[in-house]
């Protein structure tokens, strides 16, 4: 059985120049981040952690990427292409979400 995973982020995290996620550096955050709350410490003295800021998914595992512009799926890069290209046109005001599917490609 396959679970459908979406990631839902904004269109600016998504670097169509970068080929492999391998690429991307990952900023680390302080552990302190996730050892304590509000300057109290609620993990054991002693246990490390880490905080990353953010992970990258491989795309094989991507259903579809939902971000405020517009939701992608299935095919994501050729949608991404796509919408690379239309965000040059100016954008609608309805304030709704448009979906870009494999209707073209087939």
């Amino acid at each position: 059985m396959t679970i459908p995973f979406y990631v839902v982020a904004p269109l600016s995290t998504v670097d169509l120049s970068t080929a492999s996620g391998h690429r991307i550096p990952i900023e680390e955050r302080s552990m302190e981040e996730v050892t304590e709350i509000r300057g109290l410490r609620i993990a054991p003295r002693g246990i490390k952690a880490r905080h990353p800021a953010f992970d990258v998914t491989p795309a094989k595992y991507i259903t579809g990427i939902v971000t405020i512009e517009v939701s992608l799926c299935p095919r994501i890069l050729e949608s991404l292409k796509d919408l690379v290209a239309h965000e040059q046109a100016p954008a609608a005001s309805s304030g709704s979400v448009s979906t870009i599917s494999e209707t073209a490609s087939a």
